[in-house]
């Protein structure tokens, strides 16, 4: 989700705002999309022995994962400084009922914005570029999946890892590999 995504920037005489707004969106969204790459956050969730299934299948809850600030002091190329990610955990069993519909995404974020109720767990992590200067994909995976598990840990609510990070990735690829080769068959 991207919907509630604030960007604070230093402006750059040389560059318009709207170039500005636009270098800042495109660096968050890429940022997005190497934290949810999906090695990461689903290796996490087998390391504990959590299912995890494709978007749209039913499910007893669904985690998002928002961009809610993006900050940034460079004033040429808008890298980031300082991005905080919302990651929520919802109870969605009301939700996935009926999955026949075609509007899952719309389903989603409609419900996801009047979920206060339905919330089993938040929290908020945050990327600190001048701690952790990389934007590389593999980095920035690692450092936001060693947060998520610290914040697992901290709530109670999560079981304890029964593998380590890296036999879950091994076991999550061993089990994509298999769907693929069904679906081809």
């Amino acid at each position: 989700m991207k919907s509630g995504l604030k960007i604070e920037f230093r402006n750059n005489k040389n560059h318009t705002l709207e170039y500005m707004k636009e270098k800042c969106k495109t660096n968050s969204d890429e940022l997005l999309s190497s934290i949810l790459n999906k090695s990461g956050i689903l290796g996490e969730l087998t390391a504990r022995n959590i299912e995890h299934i494709n978007f749209g299948e039913k499910t007893d809850y669904i985690m998002t994962i928002e961009p809610i600030r993006y900050y940034s002091e460079n004033t040429n190329l808008c890298e980031p400084t300082v991005v905080d990610y919302e990651i929520t955990l919802i109870d969605s069993k009301e939700l996935t009922k009926n999955w026949d519909t075609k509007r899952k995404v719309d389903k989603i974020t409609s419900f996801t914005k009047k979920t206060d109720k339905k919330i089993v767990w938040r929290d908020i992590i945050t990327w600190d570029y001048k701690k952790n200067p990389t934007t590389n994909d593999k980095n920035v995976n690692h450092y936001f999946n060693e947060k998520l598990s610290k914040s697992f840990e901290k709530t109670g609510l999560f079981p304890q890892k029964v593998m380590d990070i890296n036999s879950a990735i091994i076991k999550n690829q061993e089990k994509y590999k298999k769907i693929e080769k069904k679906k081809k068959s």
